[in-house]
Order: structure tokens, then C-alpha cells, then sequence
């Protein structure tokens, strides 16, 4: 998303209107400060031979140590975005130019989720409330990560109904006034 916004802003500058399109952003299982722990703990997961895992960490993580420019600042061609710099970003109620403030957030995530803390994600969206934005929760207690489409469909298609009637009608708001 964040590419997304540096592509549209470099090639269109502040030409782009902004709150011209219906929108809400929708968080499934994240976001996550992706401190070095809970790095280490989704290596665990994926690659349970340690081994496999050590090689693997090695080399994603050399290039920090070493400051190299990593795989996402060569595709971003800017700084090195660590995860607690993402989860910061994330916070710009303009992630995208044709958001605000009103358009709505939905964070979908769970207690069982081993790779995204719940409290990064109940933070992220406490402080996005406090500085005014739309925010909705969903919190749940069986799934794992980014499987609570499959345990709880039909929450989980109701809280994204539920969020996207809320942006159409801002949106109808918007031209009624």
C-alpha cells in the first residue's frame, strides 16, 4: 500500500483529488510492530528445521547489519522500511490520496494468531481512534492467522458489509449536504 501511494504521488504530485472515491481500508491480521521476537517466532513457525531457519534468518537479516540496502528499499528505491516504521505509516489517515480521516478501518484479527500479536493490532487501532479516524474491531478467539475467513465466514463477511455500508454512506453524505 505504501508503494502504491509513493507510485501514485511521484507520477501524479498533488494532481490527485483527494476524497473523490468511496473507500474503506480494510487490516486482516495486522498490523504488527514485527519487533525482532516475534520475527524470530514466525521463522519458527514456517521452518521448523533450525537449521533451515538459521540460514534463512541469516540472510534476511544481513543486510541490516551490515546496512546494505535490503530487497524492500531496492523496490521502493528509498530507506529501509522496518516493520515498526510501517506500523507507524500505517497510522496516516492519507495512506492513500483519496483518504481521510472518515474513511473507515476494519481491523479483523485474534487471540490465537501466532504471528501478529492482538495487542499490536488493538493498539494500532487505539491510536487511530484517538486521532479521529473511523474505527471498527473485530476480534476473534478461535482462528489463526488470516484464517478467520475460513472458521467464521459469516462474520467475518458481515463486519466487511458492516464497514463498507458505513463508507457508502459517508460517501452519500457527502453529496446530500
Amino acid at each position: 500500500m505504501l508503494l502504491l501511494r509513493n507510485m501514485l504521488l511521484q507520477k501524479y504530485g498533488s494532481a490527485l483529488v483527494h476524497g473523490a472515491f468511496t473507500s474503506a481500508l480494510i487490516f486482516d491480521s495486522s498490523p504488527s510492530v514485527d519487533n525482532l521476537k516475534s520475527f524470530i517466532r514466525a521463522f519458527s513457525i514456517v521452518l521448523p528445521n533450525p537449521v533451515l531457519r538459521i540460514i534463512a534468518f541469516a540472510s534476511i537479516c544481513m543486510p541490516h547489519v551490515i546496512r546494505m540496502p535490503s530487497h524492500l528499499s531496492l523496490i521502493t528505491c528509498e530507506r529501509v522500511m522496518t516493520g515498526e516504521n510501517l506500523y507507524m505509516e500505517l497510522r496516516n489517515p492519507h495512506i492513500l490520496p483519496w483518504m481521510g480521516l472518515q474513511t473507515p478501518r476494519l481491523y479483523l484479527f485474534s487471540r490465537r494468531d501466532r504471528f501478529v500479536p492482538w495487542q499490536d493490532v488493538t493498539r494500532h487501532a487505539e491510536t487511530a481512534k484517538q486521532h479521529g479516524m473511523d474505527v471498527y474491531c473485530e476480534l476473534f478467539e478461535e482462528s489463526e492467522h488470516v484464517a478467520h475467513i475460513r472458521v467464521e465466514p459469516e462474520r467475518y463477511w458481515s463486519s466487511i458489509q458492516e464497514v463498507w455500508r458505513a463508507a457508502v454512506s459517508k460517501e452519500r453524505g457527502k453529496y446530500h449536504n
